[in-house]
This record gives structure tokens, C-alpha cells and sequence, in this order.
């Protein structure tokens, strides 16, 4: 099988996914909070019922 290659332009205007439109409904707050600390990220709260509301 032959990769086919894409310009710049073409790339550019195919189109994207907003992942964080999809993870605020997709994910547990409690998992965001897993999430984060594994990662060494910094959030607004680390208690997932007030994670909960600062979505909204």
C-alpha cells in the first residue's frame, strides 16, 4: 500500500475536532482529577463534585 500525501492546504481545511467539547460531557469528573494528577496537571479543584459544577 502507497501513503498518499497531503498539501498543506488540504490538511488545513478538513475539519477538526474540538476534544475538549467531547471530554467535559465524555469523562467522570473523578476521572478528570485522576487524570490530571497522573499527568502533574494543575486543576481549578480536585473534588469532583466541584469540578462538576465549574463545567458549567
Amino acid at each position: 500500500m502507497t501513503a498518499a500525501r497531503i498539501d498543506t492546504e488540504t490538511l488545513r481545511s478538513l475539519p477538526k475536532a474540538v476534544l475538549h467539547d467531547h471530554l467535559d460531557g465524555g469523562l467522570r469528573p473523578a476521572t478528570v482529577v485522576e487524570l490530571a494528577e497522573a499527568a502533574g496537571h494543575t486543576l481549578p479543584t480536585t473534588d469532583p463534585d466541584e469540578l462538576a459544577a465549574w463545567y458549567v
